[in-house]
């Protein structure tokens, strides 16, 4: 099974080895690539391939050695003048490796050859590593502003164009990666929504992700468009960032002819290629409108999204991974209870494993780990003599690891209990598991859902985010509901305008919200097609629309209409040898040697021979009430059958891999799913339940993750817009320069006059790909600036002023000669003998001047 942390971290060590591995080095890196690096290694991992020091690229302080430099940065303007400056003038470092984290553009790459850089230019080459890497199976590509640039009302095609640029850099590096080139599908919107309701199916004026100048034929991306319906509702995202990345593949492939062919070395760990074909479904965010705003009880998705921001710490960057704050039962150095943060990321093994456990599930287990750590103790109590002194001394390290994990995740579980009980989550669940299925847990049509709903609206211990969540699942139920039966809601609820806004702004990703509006009259609720596994806890009987259609495309039931395929521009040959993607050239001469060589002809969308799917039914349901939000969490027995969640998994240092469990490896298929506009850990969740259930190897990605109470604030501000990269106000965690830094132009996205005004004569196709290259740049150079860190100031001066002249009353001195008095520099005479006269006064003594 691919696992994206580990794949990252070797490559890195990998290109880190092959520089220059015979002489120590100094690794210069923007903050963002830092936070990149840094995410699945350790710095002592880093400083162990004979690495000095990890330098910042914006220290401005930094001074000049005899090493040479690796530089691991993104390819943005400033970060290319950065790097020039070290060698203009005044050398840095000795020479320079230079490693771009994305493609580099060829304008950029023209500026670096040009520069004085060159004569000490080493390596030059592309990483493919701009990846944020939150699971083995779960990636981002770090664009929190892309739901409202792709639903808000106010959004434009060229903001919707340029984050699925981004989009497609972010799996054009993970296909890189991972040596593949998928067959691609994509879902077809039934309503045009954002800014492609009004977009047309000529995408001349839209941009390609300007990615790259370089390519096949100036009519491909115009092509590609016309292959499909004529209508601007199959101009979705989700077929633009098919075309755009198919393009990129090709562009890939053909500069390097191997790409995607399996390697010719059987034994590499990262690079099995199965028998079958790899495959990308692409979907959006409007695909599954009701999972965002339910409340899911398994333990990953409780303690992340429900749990308040003071218990949950989150990285503004995103790229380390959100950690539990608790107080330790160890005492801190003053005495008490210290503070801690504890990283929840598969690294603990114990989260790792019962994450997506149901929350009852999850407590019964980390009860078994409290129970195994009470018998180690005792253990250690009764051990006698030398041979338990020995015994105890072995195993001390793994039962503090096991006692602290066993108390973290004890601490963790109760919180998550006391928002359960105490927000009234079991009687909101039963109220939104009958909206989101349509049957109540006997399997019956829900027939009192207003007399149970209405109560918890009234009821001032309930948050006003979950009664949103409940109005707003209601009326998807309903398929809409009267402008009238709406205000008489929001009226229980006692919601804001601006609460009543976030079930407004649902039209604006095609839910029917009023049924008095003409334009909502033809909006058709869509089936829910779920099949919930028996035994299955009342609370969390919803399946995601997701996981259904995962398991649909691995069963060839996936509807060909709803989501069509790209034709797939080459099929790769097996048992032929493949080149690296990025090979470390010896010479500047080839230091791009492997480059994404621009945008081929487009692929057309060819009908698939996959039948349409088949009506599933509704699975049995659990028909008792949960009572496990009471449940104790003591009991008795041996904890002896979770003695393996306190400690890592997996075969030691030393172990020899399976020859067969290789070659099982080798069998599977990988499959790649990516949500634009943000999924939930519900759907992280399925991705990881189709795997186990097919045997196949799937990945789920997305623009970013998004957690219901922030998903409720960015419905909020939906019609307000974001910052390209920030995502709403509520959420933006970069910074950006008012001007295009580099560039020195003015920001074109910060007027939005400029974007609605209307369009000048059309230019060609020549001009319009020099200008999305351009506007692409500039929207790149936003989102990754960094401010420089200026030098720190000089030390001060010591002002050394000679002895003022001995003071002459027209006698000798006391001692004879004229006494020398010390300077306090920058004092006159008389300030200076005030002072003096005080510490001598302090000091008890007393003097006369004659």
């Amino acid at each position: 099974m691919t696992d994206l942390p580990k794949l990252l971290k070797s490559h890195y060590l990998q290109t880190l080895r092959s520089t220059s591995p015979a002489q120590w080095k100094v690794l210069v890196t923007d903050s963002v690539s830092r936070d990149l690096l840094l995410s699945p290694l350790k710095q002592s991992e880093v400083l162990e391939e004979k690495i000095t020091e990890i330098q910042a690229i914006e220290d401005q302080g930094r001074q000049p050695t005899s090493f040479e430099a690796v530089y691991f940065l993104l390819p943005t303007t400033q970060n290319v003048e950065r790097v020039i400056r070290d060698f203009d003038g005044q050398t840095m470092y000795k020479g320079a490796h230079v490693y771009f984290l994305d493609v580099l553009p060829k304008s950029l790459e023209n500026r670096i050859m040009s520069s004085p850089l060159t004569p000490f230019l080493l390596n030059l080459g592309d990483l493919s590593t701009n990846l944020n890497a939150l699971e083995s199976r779960a990636f981002t590509t770090a664009q929190p502003s892309a739901f409202s640039s792709f639903y808000g009302p106010g959004s434009t095609l060229a903001l919707a164009d340029i984050e699925v640029g981004f989009i497609v850099k972010g799996l054009l590096n993970l296909f890189v990666l991972l040596n593949i080139a998928p067959q691609i599908r994509y879902q077809t919107p039934a309503i045009p929504l954002g800014p492609f309701s009004s977009a047309a199916p000529d995408p001349s004026s839209s941009s390609s992700s300007g990615l790259s100048l370089r390519r096949a034929g100036v009519g491909g991306w115009r092509e590609a468009f016309k292959g499909g319906s004529s209508t601007s509702s199959s101009d979705g995202v989700c077929r633009r960032v098919a075309i755009a990345l198919q393009r990129e593949l090709d562009a890939f492939h053909a500069s390097n002819p191997d790409f995607g062919k399996p390697p010719a070395s059987s034994h590499h760990l990262h690079h099995h290629h199965s028998t079958q074909p790899p495959l990308l479904l692409i979907t959006e965010r409007a695909l599954d409108t009701a999972l965002p705003l339910l409340h899911e009880f398994t333990y990953q998705s409780l303690a992340l999204s429900e749990l308040p921001k003071e218990l949950i710490k989150r990285s503004a960057s995103g790229h380390a991974p959100p950690a539990f704050a608790y107080r330790s039962s160890a005492k801190s150095q003053t005495g008490g209870p210290g503070l801690k943060q504890h990283p929840l990321d598969e690294k603990d093994a114990v989260w790792a494993k019962i994450r997506h456990l149901h929350m009852r599930d999850a407590i019964e287990e980390v009860a078994k780990l409290t129970r195994e750590a009470e018998e180690m103790g005792r253990g250690f109590e009764e051990g006698q003599g030398l041979d338990g002194l020995r015994s105890m001394l072995a195993g001390l390290t793994d039962f503090q690891e096991i006692k602290e994990r066993a108390f973290v995740h004890t601490t963790l579980s109760d919180a998550c209990m006391a928002q359960v009980n105490e927000r009234q989550l079991i009687e909101v669940a039963d109220v939104e598991q009958c909206c989101v299925t349509g049957v109540t847990p006997e399997g019956k049509t829900p027939r009192t859902l207003v007399e149970q709903m209405v109560p918890l609206l009234d009821r001032m211990n309930i948050r006003q985010y979950d009664k949103v969540r409940i109005i707003a699942l209601y009326i998807m139920h309903k398929d809409g509901v009267t402008d009238e039966d709406r205000r008489r809601l929001y009226q229980h609820a006692r919601l804001a305008p601006a609460e009543q806004d976030a079930v407004d702004n649902l039209v604006h990703l095609g839910v029917k919200i009023s049924r008095n509006d003409p334009r909502q009259e033809k909006w058709k609720k869509q089936k829910y097609r779920g099949v919930t596994p028996e035994n299955s806890y009342d609370t969390a009987r919803y399946v995601p629309v997701l996981k259904t259609c995962l398991q649909e495309l691995l069963t060839a039931r996936l509807d060909p209409s709803a989501f069509p395929a790209l034709a797939h521009p080459f099929a790769p040959s097996p048992g032929a040898p493949s080149l690296s993607p990025n090979p470390a050239p010896a010479h500047p001469s080839s230091l791009r040697s492997s480059r994404s060589g621009g945008l081929t002809s487009g692929a057309v969308p060819s009908p698939s021979s996959s039948p349409s799917p088949t009506p599933s039914s509704q699975g049995s349901l659990r028909s008792a009430r949960p009572t496990w939000a009471s449940a104790s969490r003591g009991g008795s027995g041996s904890g002896s059958a979770s003695g393996s969640m306190g400690r890592a998994a997996g075969p030691g240092p030393g172990a020899v891999p399976d020859r067969k469990a290789l070659l099982a490896e080798k069998d599977r298929q990988k499959v790649v799913v990516f949500v634009c506009g943000g999924m939930t850990y519900g759907e992280m969740r399925s991705a990881y339940e189709v795997a186990e259930a097919s045997g196949k190897d799937v990945l789920i990605g997305s623009t970013h993750t998004i957690v219901p109470e922030e998903y409720v604030k960015s419905l909020q501000n939906l019609a307000r817009g974001s910052a390209l990269g920030g995502g709403t106000a509520a959420n933006a965690p970069y910074k950006f320069a008012p001007t295009s830094t580099a560039l020195n132009r003015p920001d074109p996205y910060a007027n939005r006059e400029r974007l609605t005004a209307p369009p000048p004569p059309p230019p060609s196709e020549e001009e319009q790909a020099v200008e999305r290259e351009r506007s692409f740049l500039d929207a790149y150079d936003r989102k990754y600036w960094t401010e420089d860190i200026a030098p720190p100031p000089p030390p001060p001066q010591l002002q050394t002023t000679p002895p003022p002249a001995a003071v002459q009353t027209g006698k000798a001195s006391k001692l004879g000669k004229s006494e020398s008095v010390p300077s306090l520099g920058g004092l006159s005479a008389k300030e200076e003998k005030k002072l003096r006269k005080e510490k001598e006064k302090a000091e008890g003594k007393k003097k006369k001047w004659f």
